[in-house]
């Protein structure tokens, strides 16, 4: 792979955790408004705060390692978990959009029965927040086997004078 081809790869990589940072950011600003949530959105919402903090450490790890100190390596473990976090999301995104239709219902005896439909979905919200913890999950192990390469023009330089002597 050439120098150029690999950085474009992840620029793309960077530009899609970006943009899913800017869709968590929407969605939990949403969550929160939401009067008289039931408590399993306020948890559906701590598990978009460690996804956000999460992309941001992949962003932080992406730049570091192949921006600024050029290290050799792929980023597409990386982009494979931020593929599953896009999907997380996604689904949740739609999961959203009917409750704002149920919500944005004027009538009253409407908006009882949104709020009577939202407790039976409450199965739904705990499957969105597992595909979410999954989905953070296995982007912080891509995170964990990618980080190594920072650690290469440490420790291999180290490890050449340690052999070197033997």
């Amino acid at each position: 792979m050439d120098v150029v081809s690999a950085t474009s790869g992840v620029f793309a990589v960077v530009s899609l955790a970006i943009q899913l940072a800017g869709t968590i950011d929407d969605v939990s600003r949403f969550l929160r408004n939401i009067r008289g949530a039931p408590a399993e959105l306020a948890s559906l919402c701590k598990a978009l705060d460690q996804m956000r903090m999460t992309l941001d450490q992949a962003h932080c790890l992406l730049e570091q390692q192949f921006l600024v100190l050029r290290l050799p390596g792929s980023p597409e473990s990386i982009a494979y978990a931020l593929g599953n976090c896009k999907k997380g999301i996604k689904g949740l995104e739609d999961f959203l959009r009917d409750l704002k239709k149920s919500l944005d219902r004027r009538h009253r005896v409407s908006r009882v029965w949104a709020s009577f439909r939202m407790v039976s979905k409450k199965e739904d919200i705990q499957h969105l927040q597992n595909q979410l913890r999954d989905a953070t999950t296995n982007l912080q192990c891509a995170m964990i086997s990618n980080s190594w390469q920072l650690q290469y023009p440490i420790l291999f330089p180290v490890w050449d004078a340690v052999t070197a002597d033997s």
